[in-house]
Order: structure tokens, then C-alpha cells, then sequence
């Protein structure tokens, strides 16, 4: 076959359908009876903390289509999981699309899932011809404890779910295309190799260098420069994710792997805009107190988990849950003690 050419959850009886749909940005699970407006927060609490998610293979309509979550792995997932008769398909899949366009060259991939009957997916499909897999799975509300339909889950390209239950929010989205490494689009020609080495090496700096002289070669034909061009339009889309990754790191608890990955992204996109990004970001915590003291706070934190090593045995665990709670209790900053209480919830 050729290819093809924000929602509120639904309240009330059940429809005759046996089977509902849910939403998720990454991992869906239907089955699941309607409920009221979800209640969980746009942006998940500082406690939580993302877990794997369960594998997903699916059944597809187009042969191009994956068929798996793990043939996504890479790439930042939304899943959408949804019944062919709710009445919200209609706003949701516009808002989807939208997403599509804007963040699909990024490395977002989309997929609609639902536990109806085959037939009934796939002529639900080929109604609305959405440019994203609509696909048709069995058990997804039980393996992934959906609450309801539609459920919206965010899954990052490590296969995480970073948000098991969430809104229509773009920066929820750039949260995970953070993560995303693009791989290069340019065609394994000996006179590209340069420029393959860089980038899949992060020499992202470099590659930029490289890529402008090639571009202003005189002997250039017309398919290479078409080919370089499109190596350009995908560096500035890494640059992108780069430039969120920034503001995830600034936003997030642990200050000290914040400013190891803002030195290494320092020496990767040298005399890019990232770079800039990065320096002023890392500035930030010479000149924010807040931010000085939680790393100093976290520095300690830091030399408490080289003491006591819970692998060694109870007596070590015992000793760093103890030495935990009177971290938290003393402790001043609220990044330090957000990190302090996800240690202390992995081991008392």
C-alpha cells in the first residue's frame, strides 16, 4: 500500500466499543474506561523519577510504518492511545500534526494506538489519513497502568517515560528532544567522510568549519550542494535540541552532572551558538547564590555517596540512609534536597 497521503478525557457511560484508547507521548495502553479531566500536573513533580518502559510491538497498516517502540529507540516518542469513537479526536490529532510538523525533523516520532478491533482501526485510518502511524496493539492499558482514555505519554530516546500522563505542552516535548542525537542525512560518498566523522563523533564545531568550506568549493555539482544543504538544515536542528538540553539541565536537580555536560558541550559545538549558551549558563553558577550553594551542598552530597557504598553491604545502606535524612534536614538548598530525597526513596 502507498503511504499515506489536545485532547480533555471523555466522561460518561462507556460506548458500545470494547476497547479504549489512550494518549501518550511514548508509551499508550488502552482498555481503559473514560474518566474526568486529568488531574496530574503539567510538569512532573521534582520526586519523580522516569522508568523504563515496558516493550510494545503493534500491528501496522503500511508496510513503511515501525512496528515496535524499540524500532523508535533514538528517537524522542509520543504515543497517543485513543478509541476510533471519541469525540476528542479530532482537536487531538490536529494538535499532533502540529507536532509532527514542528518537531518531526527533530527527531520526534508520533504513533496513535488502539485496542480496538483491527478492522475498525484501519478503516478509522483511512478516513483521516493522519501523516503519522495510526496502529492497533492488545494490552497496552494493563502493561503501561493507563488511567484513562485519552492518556498522552512522553518517552525519551533512552526509552524512558519522562511523562506517563501529560497536557498538549510544547516544552514538555522539547524536554525530550533534548536528549536527541540526529543522525547525519547525507549520502556515504569518500568525499563526505570528513564530515560523517565529525558528526558522529559530536564534533559538532568542526563540523561546522568543514561543512562551510565544502559549500563554497567551486567544483561543486548541484546534488552534493543539495546534499550539504541538507547536512546544514540538520545541524541547526541539533543545535536546537542542544539549546533544550541547556535549559533541562539548568532546570534540573543534579548541579554537578549539570556542569560536566555544560563543559562538554562547551568543547563540541566550539564557535557555535550552543557554546555561547552553555558558557553563560555555566557563568550562572559563579553568580547565582542559590545555584553556588546547591553545589556546594551537592559536593557533600556527593562525598557522603563515595562513604558509604550500599553495595558493600546493609551495614553501608543503613549508615547512608542515616546520613540522608540529616543531609535533608540540614541542607539549604531545594535542588539539593530534591537529589538528597530521590537517593534516599532508592535506598531506605
Amino acid at each position: 500500500m502507498s503511504p499515506r497521503s489536545g485532547p480533555s478525557r471523555v466522561s460518561g457511560a462507556l460506548p458500545p466499543a470494547r476497547f479504549l484508547p489512550v494518549l501518550l507521548l511514548v508509551f499508550p495502553g488502552p482498555g481503559l474506561a473514560p474518566t474526568s479531566a486529568p488531574t496530574r500536573p503539567l510538569v512532573q513533580e521534582e520526586d519523580y523519577v522516569p522508568r523504563k518502559a515496558p516493550p510494545l510491538e503493534w500491528e501496522t497498516f503500511y508496510e513503511e510504518d515501525p512496528t515496535s517502540l524499540a524500532a523508535l529507540k533514538g528517537k524522542a516518542v509520543v504515543l497517543y492511545f485513543f478509541a476510533t469513537w471519541l469525540k476528542s479526536n479530532e482537536e487531538a490529532f490536529e494538535k499532533l500534526a502540529r507536532w509532527d510538523r514542528k518537531f518531526g525533523e527533530r527527531g520526534l516520532r508520533i504513533v496513535a494506538v488502539s485496542e480496538e478491533r483491527s478492522g475498525k482501526v484501519r478503516q478509522w485510518e483511512e478516513k483521516h489519513r493522519p501523516k503519522f502511524p495510526v496502529v492497533r496493539a492488545s494490552m497496552v492499558s494493563k502493561t503501561f497502568d493507563l488511567d484513562g482514555l485519552p492518556t498522552l505519554m512522553l518517552i525519551s530516546a533512552e526509552g524512558r517515560i519522562l511523562e506517563p500522563d501529560m497536557d498538549f505542552e510544547d516544552r514538555l516535548v522539547e524536554s525530550a528532544l533534548a536528549d536527541v542525537r540526529l543522525p547525519l542525512p547525507i549520502p556515504d560518498r569518500p568525499a563526505f567522510g570528513r564530515l560523517k566523522s565529525l558528526w558522529e563523533n559530536g564534533r559538532f564545531g568542526e563540523f561546522a568549519k568543514e561543512l562551510s568550506a565544502a559549500l563554497k568549493a567551486p567544483d561543486l555539482d548541484k546534488k552534493a550542494r543539495k546534499d550539504l544543504n541538507q547536512a546544514g538544515r540538520r545541524l541547526q536542528a541539533q543545535l536546537r535540541n542542544i539549546h533544550a538540553r541547556i535549559e533541562i539541565l539548568m532546570r534540573g536537580p543534579d548541579l554537578l552532572h549539570a556542569r560536566k555536560e555544560l563543559k562538554e558541550i562547551l568543547k563540541r559545538y566550539r564557535g557555535l551558538s550552543a557554546e555561547e549558551s552553555a558558557r553563560k549558563a555555566l557563568a550562572r553558577f559563579r553568580k547565582d547564590r542559590d545555584l553556588a550553594r546547591d553545589l556546594k551542598e551537592q559536593k557533600a552530597l556527593a562525598r557522603l555517596r563515595r562513604l558509604y557504598r550500599p553495595e558493600r553491604g546493609e551495614s553501608d545502606r543503613r549508615k547512608l540512609v542515616l546520613a540522608l535524612r540529616s543531609f535533608i534536614a540540614k541542607a539549604k538548598g531545594f535542588k539539593s534536597r530534591t537529589l538528597a530525597r530521590r537517593l534516599l526513596s532508592r535506598y531506605q
